[in-house]
This record gives structure tokens, C-alpha cells and sequence, in this order.
């Protein structure tokens, strides 16, 4: 007899009824289309679970509309464990986006912002769950193109809230619009090669938090300014 392939459900699932625990893993059994962030039938079954057991639940989706990973969380946070260093790099979006859910219908958090920089995910998107369990909005943002290393260019856009029902939105065009910009971006910087160039490293321990994660971030603009400041181009961070 063949044995089923198990995956496991990543965070808080301390608690759980089992009933739900075996739902949430069900996740995996889910399949977007690669042209829509989230399914309505995906947002309003991650609703209901939320709501269900009071905790945030979140997917990371491949490009194809694969379900990688399930992920459970607390009433407002969501940890995203370690992920494959394949295709994360500056130039690059990882190819996974993060799709979660918000019980307290607020919109896409700073934690949410910095795991979508730092991770270098395709987009990060919030469905916004009401008291009785409905998926109501949905937020996305993603990362934006360009600033070739200016600290003070906000390096990501949040896209007005779409009803959940009908998103209206063309996923796989978006991020190919974002890859396209990211890689003129490259070339470009290759070009000016008339000033000084430098690569930029923070580092911080591996299994810190997000508070840590944007102290690096602050850190790191500091030392994006000083080196405009001594006539150095920053090409990666």
C-alpha cells in the first residue's frame, strides 16, 4: 500500500484540536492559479480556520500555484522558518509568496513588510478575516525595483485592498513586471562603473527575531548613507 506523503505543519501548533490540525495540513492539498495571489475559495478556507483557532495561518505558494508550506501563528505574528537559498538574491525574487491571514482585519504589518525584504519574496498578501469568519479584503505588497542603494526610496509598494471575491489582479504578470525592472536595474549599475563600488554586509545571528531584523535594516540604511557620503556606490546589500 502506498504510503501517503506527510508534510509537516511549521509554527505555533501548540493547543490545536486535532480535527483542525488535520484540516490546516490539508492546505497542502491546495492548488492556486498561478495568475491569482490566493484563490476566493483558498482566502475564504483560511478565514475559517483562523478564525477557527484564533491564530494567523499562513501559505508560502510557488509560482506554479503549489502549496510549499503551512504555517501556523499566533493572534497578530507569523514566524516563516528557514528557507532554500535558491534564487534569493538582490537581483532575483525567491519565487514563493506569502499568503496569511489578519484577524483583527489590519492591514499588512511592518513584520510583514521586513519578511518580504529580507526573505525577497515575490509578494506578501493578508486576508483580512471579520468577526464571523469571512474573508473580506485582500492586501498585497511587494518589493519595488530600484534606488540602487538609496536608504531614504521606500523599497516596497502596498497596493490598494481588493475584495477577496475577485482580486482582480494578474500575479504572474506583476512579478514578471518586477523581475524585468530588477534585472534593468542590475545592468545598469554594471555600467557606472566611473565611481567607486562597493558591497554592503550586515549580519545578525542566525535564528533572531524580526526587532532584530529591522535594527539590521536600520544599521544597514546608516551605512548605505555613509558610503554616498565618501563618493561609494552601493551595488548590494
Amino acid at each position: 500500500m502506498e504510503v501517503p506523503d506527510i508534510k509537516n505543519v511549521y509554527g505555533n501548533t501548540t493547543g490545536l484540536k486535532h480535527s483542525v490540525e488535520q484540516r490546516i495540513q490539508k492546505l497542502y492539498r491546495r492548488k492556486a492559479d498561478p495568475h491569482q495571489v490566493v484563490s476566493p475559495d483558498v482566502s475564504r478556507d483560511l478565514a475559517r480556520l483562523s478564525l477557527e483557532c484564533g491564530r494567523q495561518i499562513g501559505l508560502l505558494v510557488a509560482r506554479d500555484g503549489t502549496v510549499e508550506m503551512v504555517l501556523v501563528g499566533g493572534p497578530r505574528s507569523l514566524f516563516i522558518p528557514d528557507l532554500p537559498k535558491s534564487r534569493g538574491s538582490r537581483w532575483r525574487l525567491r519565487g514563493l509568496r506569502l499568503v496569511h491571514t489578519h484577524l483583527q482585519e489590519e492591514p499588512v504589518s511592518q513584520d510583514d513588510l521586513m519578511d518580504l525584504v529580507f526573505l525577497r519574496l515575490d509578494c506578501v498578501a493578508s486576508v483580512r478575516v471579520d468577526r464571523n469568519g469571512g474573508a473580506t479584503l485582500l492586501e498585497v505588497a511587494h518589493i519595488l525595483p530600484g534606488g540602487n542603494g538609496d536608504a531614504h526610496r521606500q523599497c516596497w509598494e502596498v497596493l490598494p485592498p481588493m475584495p477577496c471575491y475577485d482580486p482582480g489582479l494578474d500575479f504572474l504578470q506583476l512579478v514578471q513586471s518586477l523581475e524585468e525592472e530588477l534585472e534593468r536595474n542590475r545592468l545598469a549599475i554594471r555600467a557606472a562603473t566611473q565611481q567607486d563600488r562597493a558591497i554592503l554586509v550586515s549580519v545578525i545571528a542566525k535564528g533572531e527575531g524580526r526587532a532584530d531584523r529591522q535594527t539590521a535594516a536600520a544599521s544597514m540604511a546608516e551605512l548605505v548613507e555613509l558610503a554616498h557620503a565618501s563618493g561609494i556606490t552601493p551595488v548590494e546589500t
